[in-house]
């Protein structure tokens, strides 16, 4: 469900149909369909409050459960942490071990996407708290100092910074590697709120990867969400993203809204004056969207 419109709001069908359009938009994209590599969600887990967490499922299909065998090291289970929703605990010991290497999650050349949704606990400050990277430093997303960072590596490190988080303060992190720049920002994936350095063919590729830490660096703080694409996302593709995670965890976020520009046509129904359908404009076939009318809800 990505919206409630009324028809009884609006001067017209049209009026109401564009209605249903803006609340489309403004929901943001399943992440299921940008095919991302790995998918992790706090709501995937269903455990007592502070249980130690063995295994996060991976949403993608991919089958790239992040787990931990060392009960010490195990992440803590949290209920309602953000939006009512769950989320993970990291305490700076515990991290979680992904399996296959780094170009399973970011590409063959290590070009890609990721995006988390984490509350840094660090009052510490001047720490490199691993969000996720792989275990010989070369491609990561930590905090740092009250700072996001986006590590890549060409024979040398290159790495991209944006400042300005604080602890206790939920943050949308993004990461990004198009194979000229590498790039990060915080509660904003516009093109023109990216911080980016230059970074050329990677090398040193088949690194293994952890959730949680970078190299030794584990996190101190709660993560909610982390998916990772293979690609370098359009700015498009990331604002449909964000604004899925926005919406679902109310997390700031001041990108740009989606514009879905001709992907979908909302018009009026011929049996019913709240009945309408949903077509894209390319591929697939109308959908009828449910409609109420008193205390009756209709699906067609």
């Amino acid at each position: 469900r990505v919206g409630h419109v009324r028809a009884a709001d609006h001067v017209s069908g049209g009026a109401a149909a564009n209605a249903l359009l803006r609340a489309l938009a403004d929901s943001g994209v399943d992440p299921a369909e940008l095919t991302p590599t790995a998918w992790y969600e706090g709501d995937s887990i269903d455990l007592a409050d502070g249980a130690v967490v063995a295994s996060w499922t991976d949403l993608s299909g991919n089958g790239r459960h992040a787990t931990q065998a060392t009960e010490a090291s195990k992440p803590l289970f949290r209920r309602a942490v953000l939006a009512g929703r769950p989320g993970l605990y990291f305490d700076g010991t515990r991290y979680f071990d992904l399996p296959g290497v780094d170009t399973d999650y970011l590409g063959a050349s290590l070009q890609g996407t990721s995006f988390v949704v984490f509350r840094s606990d660090d009052t510490i400050g001047g720490s490199f708290l691993g969000l996720w990277g792989d275990t010989n430093l070369r491609r990561a997303l930590i905090t740092h100092n009250a700072s996001t960072r986006a590590y890549a590596y060409d024979g040398t490190a290159d790495i991209a910074q944006v400042g300005s988080i604080w602890p206790g303060d939920w943050q949308l992190a993004l990461w990004v590697y198009d194979g000229v720049n590498v790039a990060a920002s915080h509660n904003d994936v516009d093109t023109a709120a990216l911080t980016t350095t230059a970074s050329g063919a990677q090398t040193l590729a088949g690194q293994s990867f952890r959730l949680g830490a970078y190299g030794s660096n584990e996190y101190l703080g709660h993560i909610v969400a982390v998916l990772f694409f293979g690609t370098a996302l359009s700015e498009e593709n990331r604002r449909r993203v964000a604004r899925y995670l926005t919406q679902k965890y109310r997390v700031n976020d001041l990108s740009t809204a989606p514009a879905w520009t001709n992907v979908y046509a909302v018009t009026r129904g011929a049996n019913h004056a709240q009945e309408f359908q949903l077509k894209r404009f390319s591929g697939g076939d109308a959908m009828a969207l449910p409609y109420a009318t008193g205390t009756a809800e209709h699906r067609t």
